[in-house]
């Protein structure tokens, strides 16, 4: 029987890897989700992008309204429109969290850029990050849709 070196060295290769990343910790929980709005008319998006460096960690949220694919003719631009992002954070679940919000707010138009909103914290095993947006919008007929989304994140990586 021939044997191959390579797979063991592989093998412990691998097995170092696994034991150099840190014990429980839990993987950034990035959201990208779009909805229907006014009966398919537009798409709301949700965007949060959860990061972090070796002593910081971030979000950035990002709500936004665009024309639906498909519809021809394309829907006229919205009537009005209320995003709302918020980034949020505390050091441990008995702190009260402090926030960064951004809204935006249009009539007959589409949101020029996404209502944003960053968070930047110093990393801890009771570190926690949020991410929360709204998206307000009166549809063509009158009618108003409202979709809101949210995230957490426990630990901050760690």
């Amino acid at each position: 029987m021939r044997k191959n070196p390579s797979i063991g060295l592989c093998a412990t290769l691998a097995l170092c890897l696994l034991a150099s990343l840190p014990a429980g910790a839990t993987p950034p929980p990035d959201v990208d989700a779009s909805v229907p709005l006014c009966n398919g008319a537009y798409t709301g998006r949700f965007v949060f992008d959860f990061g972090n460096t070796t002593s910081t960690a971030t979000v950035v949220v990002n709500t936004t309204i665009v024309p639906a694919n498909g519809f021809s003719p394309p829907p006229p631009p919205v009537p009005h429109y209320s995003l709302r992002s918020q980034a949020g954070h505390r050091n441990s679940p008995s702190d009260p969290r402090t926030f960064t919000t951004t809204q935006l707010q249009g009539d007959n138009q589409y949101p020029p850029a996404p209502a944003e909103a960053i968070k930047l914290a110093g990393r801890s095993p009771t570190c926690e990050l949020s991410a929360y947006a709204v998206i307000d919008v009166v549809c063509p007929n009158g009618t108003v849709d409202n979709r809101s989304k949210q995230q957490t994140w426990v630990g901050c990586g760690l």
